[in-house]
């Protein structure tokens, strides 16, 4: 059968932006474009689904209480940004927001209660344990006059948590006041031309805003850019056509239920509609609500919507046999969008087939005299598959029958150039090969281009520790870069937070057997977008 086992925390991945423009200073010169980089930054996110609090021309009660409030509403793992556009300035390596009441502030020392202090609110924000962490500060502009000691730009400031800072110019320098668009600051209307971009990093919208600035002023400002983020951060994410398009909310402490819901078969072993006959991979469609089961024993690809309590064969169903019309112990199936079309491990027949997914009664061999056993497809639509005689993954283009090793391909063995009898594999957006070793009782990562893996579960012999894996099968990875495996003689499923030398139980762990909260020799693993977690129960079908 296959289960689902629901994340317990159903919160909701959410991007939340806090931008403030002061334009209408009392005392210092009053600035021309804050309130319009303000707004137009706020549209920005607004487009690609920020949550928006927004603030103009704030005095520093107004601007304390909002910033405040805004802080109460970050939730565990939001994506934070923080804008500020107006006065800005320095004292004992300390940088402040100057409010618009600015005639408040007479001396230095009343910098610390009558202006923002940029630091603090940083470590308040990241208090709250955001995913990551925005600050970008448009204020060094040259017009703020207090005491001598201001007129220098803002401090250079150290990142904390998962956090990225970006000022308008280099630290302890001074931004040019003036615009090209006649509408937007120099910083903030490159900015504007960036930060919407689909799946670009916030470091590289920066590097974007950096260049563009350096050429437009002869090299003469360039934005300060210091992070000290762990992961990729991007504000923009979208996927490819098919892929699914929302975030999956899975972080480093999500727990999931323990107890599982048979979502196809679990009716006994057989043939019929209702059942399955040891299923080995599976593919969550979210698009469509359906999951697709790979069925070893009656060979057949078999389609179950959300909630239905019976299946329907999509692929395979005539029988044991190397027609085109038949399967023969199919070990992992998933979906081509691109092409409307479901692509088989036909392990038994050595092959890798191409099957409609509308009305498909005969399938189209695409890779032939393999021994493949698990099969991913990768951003760009290149295919890879495990050969678990040859111990190596290939990937290939469209098209293309042979392809080029990326993982393996030097005999088996446990070096980590080797594979020792490779099954299922994922593919992250980086190209990056997660590859789950059967018999080195492991999983490997191969960076694009590598020569080498890199153990990330496992490695430590078989065993039932939190160190080890006995025949690992099933394995994906998170946004996070977290492994997640089948530990199929463990009865198990694991997940390896990134550069942890030992896993955690996730589910299952409770002995052998057909309770919901155990497990019967797992094979496939998967996510849907909301974060729910498939895992396809081998043994008890």
């Amino acid at each position: 059968m296959a289960s689902g086992f629901s994340s317990s925390d159903n919160s909701v991945y959410t991007k939340k932006a806090l931008l403030i423009g002061n334009n209408e200073y009392k005392k210092n010169s009053q600035l021309r474009y804050c309130i319009n980089d303000s707004e137009d930054l706020t549209n920005k996110l607004r487009e690609i689904d920020f949550e928006i609090t927004a603030g103009i021309n704030l005095a520093y009660d107004q601007m304390n209480t909002m910033i405040k409030t805004f802080i109460d509403k970050i939730d565990q793992d939001d994506l934070v940004l923080f804008f500020f556009a107006g006065h800005g300035c320095q004292w004992n390596h300390l940088n402040f927001l100057i409010p618009i009441d600015d005639d408040e502030i007479k001396t230095n020392t009343d910098l610390e209660y009558r202006a923002i202090n940029a630091q603090v609110t940083l470590e308040k924000i990241i208090n709250c344990r955001p995913s990551a962490a925005i600050f970008l500060l448009d204020c060094c502009r040259n017009s703020f006059v207090c005491e001598s000691t201001n007129f220098n730009g803002l401090s250079g400031m150290r990142p904390i948590g998962d956090s990225f800072i970006g000022f308008a110019c280099t630290a302890n320098k001074v931004a040019l006041d003036k615009s090209t668009n006649g509408r937007n600051s120099l910083f903030t209307s490159h900015l504007l031309q960036h930060i919407d971009q689909p799946n670009l990093t916030i470091g590289e919208i920066m590097y974007g805003v950096c260049d563009d600035m350096m050429n437009e002023t002869n090299n003469d400002q360039c934005p300060f850019r210091v992070s000290s983020l762990r992961r990729k951060v991007y504000l923009n994410q979208q996927f490819p056509i098919g892929q699914p398009t929302r975030v999956s909310p899975i972080y480093t402490n999500t727990k999931w239920k323990q107890h599982g819901i048979t979502i196809a078969g679990g009716n006994d072993v057989g043939n019929d509609s209702n059942q399955l006959n040891s299923p080995q991979g599976i593919y969550v469609d979210d698009d469509h609500q359906t999951s697709y089961i790979a069925e070893y024993w009656n060979h057949r690809i078999v389609e179950w919507k959300y909630g239905a309590k019976n299946g329907q064969v999509v692929a395979g169903g005539n029988g044991y046999g190397n027609r085109s019309d038949q399967l023969s112990f199919p070990t992992d199936v998933i979906v081509d969008k691109k092409n409307n079309s479901l692509i088989i491990c036909d392990y038994g027949n050595r092959r890798v087939v191409r099957w409609p997914r509308q009305n498909g009664k005969n399938g189209e061999t695409i890779i032939s005299d393999i021994d493949c056993y698990g099969l991913t497809i990768d951003n760009n639509g290149d295919l890879y598959v495990s050969d678990c005689s040859k111990n190596e993954v290939r990937r290939c283009k469209q098209g293309e029958k042979k392809g080029t090793i990326v993982a393996g391909g030097n005999r088996k063995g446990n070096y980590l150039d080797q594979l020792n009898y490779p099954t299922y594999i994922f593919v992250d957006e980086d190209h990056s090969i997660y590859v789950s070793e059967n018999n080195s009782h492991r999983v490997t990562k191969w960076m694009k281009g590598a020569e080498e893996g890199i153990v990330v579960a496992g490695g430590n012999r078989q065993g039932e520790s939190s160190k080890q894996l006995s025949n690992p099968y099933g394995v994906t990875v998170d946004r996070l870069g977290n492994v997640y495996v089948v530990d199929c003689y463990n009865d198990r499923i694991m997940r390896w937070c990134e550069g942890s030398k030992e896993g955690s139980i996730v589910v299952g762990g409770n002995g052998q057997g057909e309770q919901p909260n155990q497990l019967n020799f797992p094979r496939g693993l998967s996510f849907d977008v909301e974060g729910n977690l498939y895992v396809v129960d081998y043994w008890n079908h």
